[in-house]
């Protein structure tokens, strides 16, 4: 729905390009100015060897669309069946990404979308997942928790590695510092610690990351908020899930001064 809720207010999009036109066009539908400034590119992993998908998996959970999207580029020496094993999306985005490849989503949690409420879900308590057969696909350096947990519950866990996220190597800063310097920017969305991190050392300049510590701040966790905190933001906002939706909501209550 098309209204005027963020007319005049400028917001800062670090997601990486390819996955920023969403919450681009959510903003601009809201008569907003969507202010892209990627802080991390996605880079699907090469190695010399061919994957293979252990045999007898009967989970495949997947902890992001960027997860999806590379793991079915991939060659495998194994041709085994994708519709024999049970597809389980961490959240609403995933979910997304692996129906639009023409697979089904056997399961995905209702509310939280991370690992804590993955692992809340009946069928991943000890007494179900005991001696099955896991594998989960993520990017590097990801979360240990959901699968040293799964493993303590006994199920028997494979990690497939298959993009790393990466510092932009070249950008144009210009642009957003020239925004910072007259104080345009109203409000700041930022869905992963590294994005976070990668953007304040991209500023490097530290009259400009002075600034931008005051500028509004959503994130989309608890978990991101602490890190946050800790690197000196002063004004921080989480919404109610990682969607889209969510974050644009979020913009709009901090943008009309509803949440101080």
């Amino acid at each position: 729905m098309k209204t005027d809720c963020l007319k005049g207010f400028k917001i800062l999009v670090t997601r990486p390009v390819a996955q920023a036109t969403p919450l681009t066009a959510l903003i601009e539908q809201q008569a907003g100015e969507a202010v892209l400034f990627p802080t991390l590119v996605i880079e699907p992993l090469k190695k010399t060897t061919d994957y293979i998908i252990p045999k007898s998996t009967q989970w495949l959970i997947f902890t992001s669309a960027n997860a999806v999207n590379c793991f079915l580029k991939m060659d495998f020496n194994n041709k085994i069946s994708l519709e024999t094993i049970k597809m389980v999306a961490i959240g609403k985005a995933t979910a997304t990404a692996i129906e639009k490849n023409g697979l089904t989503v056997d399961l995905i949690p209702s509310t939280g979308f991370n690992s804590e409420a993955l692992l809340n879900l009946s069928v991943f308590q000890a007494t179900n997942i005991a001696s099955q057969r896991v594998l989960v696909v993520r990017g590097c350096g990801g979360r240990q928790l959901l699968t040293d947990t799964l493993k303590k519950r006994g199920a028997v866990v494979t990690v497939l590695e298959v993009y790393k996220r990466v510092k932009p190597v070249s950008y144009t800063i210009n642009p957003l510092l020239i925004h910072l310097q007259k104080q345009q920017l109203n409000v700041i969305t930022i869905t992963s610690g590294e994005a976070l991190h990668n953007f304040l050392s991209m500023l490097k300049d530290s009259g400009m990351i002075s600034l931008t510590l005051k500028i509004p701040l959503v994130v989309i966790s608890q978990r991101l908020k602490k890190i946050a905190i800790t690197l000196g933001f002063q004004h921080i906002f989480v919404s109610d899930n990682p969607t889209d939706n969510a974050m644009i909501k979020t913009v709009i209550t901090v943008c009309n001064g509803e949440k101080q």
